[in-house]
């Protein structure tokens, strides 16, 4: 089931910082998934129907780990470094399980990031 996770003003996510996401899945009745060696993705984009991806995270490259399977966590981490070429902005985020006949979108919403003083 597909969970709408903005990241709001009030999350603080800024230009230029590590910043660690924690998703937990579920499914259509609210249960939680066991999410153990399940393939995700969480992509970064303009907006909804933008093919650009700003910034992609995985568990086969990196990025993504699943912290406690059983209880369907999972977290993606940000680094830094990731964010520099990244203005501040309203955007639109999307993580979801991919593989042959499981792509499914996990959840998804508004990220807005933010620039400070420093970077």
């Amino acid at each position: 089931m597909s969970i709408e996770a903005p990241i709001l003003l009030s999350d603080n996510w800024f230009i230029g910082e590590d910043k660690t996401l924690r998703f937990t899945v579920v499914d259509s009745a609210g249960a939680v998934q066991v999410i153990s060696g399940w393939a995700l993705e969480w992509v970064l984009r303009n907006n909804p129907g933008s093919s650009a991806e700003l910034l992609t995270k995985t568990t086969a490259g990196s990025g993504i780990a699943i912290t406690n399977g059983a209880g369907g966590i999972c977290e993606v981490t940000i680094e830094d470094g990731d964010t520099l070429g990244i203005g501040p902005g309203d955007f639109f985020h999307t993580l979801r399980r991919t593989g042959d006949g499981n792509e499914v979108v996990l959840s998804f919403g508004q990220a807005i990031l933010q620039v400070a003083a420093t970077r």
